[in-house]
Parts: C-alpha cells; structure tokens; sequence
C-alpha cells in the first residue's frame, strides 16, 4: 500500500517546514498564525502545500506566476519585516503589489489589468513592432502610443510631434 502524500496528511506542518528556511529569522509561531489565517480550509492547506512542495522558490522569486494563496501568506508575514522571502511583482510593471488579475497565467495589478484587457495587439503602422494599439490614423492603420499616426496621415485632431 502506497503511503499518502504529505501534502494530503500534513499540509500545514509542510507549509511551515517550507517557510522556515527561507526565512529563518521568523518564529514557528508567527508562521503558523499565518498560515491558518491564509489557508481556513483544508483544501486551501491543500494547495498552499502542493504549491510549495513543487517549488519553494516561489517564496524568494517575486515571480508574477505565485499563485495567490502563497501571495497572501507573503502579505500576513510581511510586518514581521521580511528580509529574503519576497512579494510577487507585477508582470507589465516589475514592482510588488497586490495581484488582482491573472491574464494568460501571470498575475499582475488591478491598474495594469484594466489597461490591458481587451486591447488587440497589432503591428503598428508607423513603426511596425507588435504592440497595444493606442490608436488609429485616418485612414485606419493602427498607432502604437509610442509612436503616434503616420505624418503622411495623420489626422487634424492628433497633435503634430
């Protein structure tokens, strides 16, 4: 008979036995508070458990792939002023901050979200890299906002650079 995963049976001792390395400097105590008050249910325990046994650099890389239970167990530790584990970061802006939104399996921040969904990326008419389309000319090729419409087409509502 095969013996039950640890993740299965003793998840929460798992998560702690995780944690404690990557930051020794925090004591069992203030880990454990953190953890039932992250993970309330089992199968919250579960995931946080499964996630950190595949890959506990996901408490020290500030990669924005962290799932959000590890997110907020982060979150619950950070005022005991943590020195190595680290917040996931933003993927559009590189910066820590709460995650709200996953778009194509990467989280990123609420603003960065509502600028990028439902934004078709197009080759741009005047530059030709592959970006947001910020806008259009008259004649309808899409602009990058970096670069603004063709001089050639621009329309009389759009600013001469």
């Amino acid at each position: 008979m095969a013996m039950p995963s640890r993740v299965l049976t003793e998840p929460r001792e798992l998560i702690i036995e995780a944690v404690a390395p990557a930051e020794p400097a925090l004591k069992i105590g203030w880990i454990a508070a953190a953890v039932d008050q992250v993970a309330d249910t089992r199968a919250k325990l579960r995931r946080l458990a499964a996630a950190l046994a595949e890959d506990a650099d996901l408490l020290t890389s500030g990669r924005p792939e962290v799932p959000r239970l590890i997110e907020l167990l982060i979150r619950e530790l950070q005022p005991h002023e943590l020195t190595r584990i680290t917040p996931p970061r933003c993927v559009r802006w590189d910066r820590p901050g709460k995650l709200a939104r996953v778009v194509d399996g990467r989280r990123m921040c609420q603003a960065c979200a509502a600028s990028t969904v439902g934004k078709p990326r197009l080759s741009c008419a005047v530059c030709g890299k592959t970006l947001e389309v910020s806008g259009r000319d008259r004649d309808g090729p899409p602009a990058a906002s970096s670069t603004g419409p063709s001089p050639k087409t621009r329309s009389p509502r759009w600013p001469a650079s």
